[in-house]
């Protein structure tokens, strides 16, 4: 009798909330157009406990927690998403951001390593395939499409991270690269020059320093003042 009441109760419970975990994702995208991000996430803890592989909810609630600076618990997240999606190009690239905030530098240049090789290998496996092969790979296509990045920003990423290990020379690469390709040029020429000036080139980063000044960087002109102007 016991265990009829449990079941019936249980039964009563369900049926007084009915909403699938889109639909509560779906609120929580509402709250977060709103700026709410605080408020939208306990509804993004019931969409993932409806459904603990909705990739949709589990990157909301990451990157909410994200603006909010809960920079551990959107690191858990990604971790999470990695581990229902191991090609989850985006997750890797974002767990990667959140450990450079909290300064797990070398950690962080792990995940973009594995954000682009994720990238290259599924690129390389979708051109090996004959057309009719590719076709039915249309629904990886899309799930890739939805959770990935471009090549630049984990480079640019990646550049920051090795810059905070003092691996110079490969930062100097990755944004040099993210130059050739006109990404957020005013932030690479800003990075690039602590990578000249922390080189012993300070000539070159002034160069740079004075490049991401004119591209609008705010923060340029004090570094100017700092490294570049005669005292």
């Amino acid at each position: 009798m016991r265990h009829l009441i449990i079941i019936t109760l249980s039964i009563i419970i369900f049926s007084c909330n009915p909403k699938t975990s889109e639909e509560y994702n779906a609120e929580a995208e509402l709250l977060e157009q709103e700026g709410k991000f605080d408020q939208a996430i306990p509804l993004l803890d019931k969409a993932i406990e409806k459904d603990p592989n909705n990739l949709y909810a589990l990157t909301n609630r990451a990157v909410d927690k994200t603006i909010i600076k809960d920079y551990n618990g959107a690191i858990n997240d990604y971790s999470l998403i990695i581990s229902i999606d191991s090609n989850n190009v985006l997750a890797y690239l974002n767990r990667g951001r959140n450990k450079i905030r909290i300064e797990q530098y070398y950690e962080a240049t792990k995940d973009f390593d594995l954000a682009l090789l994720k990238k290259i290998s599924f690129i390389d496996t979708f051109k090996s395939k004959s057309p009719k092969e590719a076709m039915k790979m249309t629904k990886e296509i899309m799930k890739m499409s939805e959770f990935s990045a471009t090549t630049e920003e984990i480079l640019f990423s990646r550049g920051r991270a090795l810059f905070e290990i003092d691996s110079l020379n490969s930062a100097l690469n990755d944004f040099n690269n993210c130059i050739k390709m006109n990404y957020s040029l005013s932030d690479c020429y800003y990075w690039r020059a602590f990578v000249y000036i922390n080189g012993g080139m300070r000539l070159k980063g002034c160069e740079d320093l004075h490049k991401s000044h004119e591209l609008g960087d705010s923060f340029a002109m004090q570094e100017i003042n700092k490294y570049c102007v005669s005292k």
